[in-house]
């Protein structure tokens, strides 16, 4: 007996606290960076942000699928097909190292009204060998796969596949900051990373790459 896929269900970006954030400060980020930049954000960049605001929600268009035999019809909201700011069209992991690398790291307790302990940040993590950071960027180099690991080319292919930011890190900490979960820390201590929305849509900004 064949087995049924699973119903469709549509995108809900605009619960999310990343589409919340951006929403409601990308006029004030994009006035502060005309401001204060000392050059203008590309207009690429301009664009991918305000496209991640109307990716996935049904008010700025969508595709009426109709099947003839069961007779239903499918409204699927039109995607930005961003590369870097959107979870659901990006595919580069690897640029989040760019835009979250900056930043206080703080311990945080499990409660969502918690206030961070104004701790003073604590340095990068230790490099080891194979790996090497330079104005702002790293490169890490110390992981090798065998010619005959398939389950190690497996697992590269599914990291490079992952989304810039996990919309399941992010955070609203009191006084209006954002906290974004990370995996591994020194001493495990560190749990946060902790930034204002500005700062927050300044590193989605930073991870924005250029038209092809």
């Amino acid at each position: 007996m064949s087995v049924l896929a699973p119903a469709y269900r549509p995108r809900r970006p605009a619960e999310t606290v990343l589409y919340q954030v951006v929403a409601a400060n990308l006029e004030t980020f994009l006035a502060h960076a005309r401001e204060t930049y000392q050059a203008p954000l590309p207009r690429y960049v301009e664009q991918e942000l305000r496209g991640y605001l109307a990716c996935g929600i049904f008010a700025h268009g969508f595709v009426r699928a109709h099947c003839d035999a069961c007779g239903h019809d499918l409204l699927v909201a039109f995607s930005c097909k961003g590369r870097a700011v959107c979870p659901s069209c990006a595919a580069l992991e690897a640029c989040a190292a760019i835009a979250m690398q900056r930043g206080a790291m703080r311990a945080l307790r499990d409660d969502a009204n918690a206030e961070p302990p104004d701790a003073p940040g604590m340095g990068a993590p230790p490099r080891g060998e194979g790996a090497v950071e330079h104005n702002g960027f790293n490169l890490h180099a110390s992981v090798a796969i065998a010619a005959a690991d398939d389950l190690g080319r497996e697992r590269l292919m599914r990291y490079g596949a992952r989304p810039a930011l996990a919309l399941d890190r992010l955070r609203r900490l009191p006084g209006g900051r954002i906290g974004y979960r990370v995996k591994k820390f020194r001493d495990g201590r560190a749990k946060h990373l902790v930034m204002t929305p500005l700062e927050l849509l300044a590193r989605l900004a930073a991870i924005v790459p250029p038209p092809r």
